[in-house]
């Protein structure tokens, strides 16, 4: 299973591709996408490769919904992306999963260090959302308030300007994943 085609990578890019935008749009990853994703990603591989292809289909899937666990259980990220990253390593396997992430959130980090050097508004309001996100992570679980704020951000019309959709990153991590694997020249 990690050694995809462009074939098999096209297959979850356009699924992905998909999400990406209802997340833009809407800012959430509904069910109706991340299960059967997840689902037909673990038939696709049991079918061409067997109960050994489920089983590493299982594995990525479960490795892709630890990833975000526990970000996600300290506010930083929603179901949603949490059950996307599952069903990207029921396609693409544990290994594969795990350096996609990685690449997307480098990119989320690109992408929100510029809107806050780019932005005031969100400059002012860096520091206590940085605040509530260090409280999160010494008490390790969800605290009332930050909760609100995060329901709060990502509710307002501004949205766009303060929160980051994490399924339109993910398209750019996959696509950097492709490439790095199809042109070992390009290789970390």
């Amino acid at each position: 299973m990690e050694n995809l085609s462009w074939v098999d990578y096209a297959i979850v890019l356009v699924m992905v591709g998909g999400v990406a935008i209802v997340d833009w749009r809407q800012f959430r990853i509904p069910n109706a996408f991340t299960v059967p994703f997840a689902l037909v990603g673990m038939a696709y591989h049991g079918w061409f490769s067997g109960w050994a292809g489920v089983g590493q289909s299982l594995i990525g899937l479960l490795v892709g919904f630890a990833i975000l666990l526990v970000p996600f259980i300290l506010g930083g990220f929603g179901g949603g992306d949490v059950k996307l990253m599952a069903g990207i390593g029921a396609w693409v396997g544990a290994r594969s999963v795990i350096e996609i992430f990685v690449i997307s959130a480098a990119l989320l980090g690109v992408v929100s260090a510029t809107m806050l050097l780019c932005s005031p508004t969100v400059r002012k309001e860096a520091w206590p959302n940085l605040r509530v996100a260090v409280n999160q992570m010494l008490f390790l679980g969800k605290i009332e308030k930050s909760d609100e704020q995060v329901v709060d951000a990502v509710q307002r019309e501004d949205r766009k300007t303060r929160a980051v959709p994490f399924g339109v990153m993910v398209v750019g991590g996959l696509l950097i994943k492709m490439l790095i694997d199809n042109y070992p020249s390009v290789g970390l």
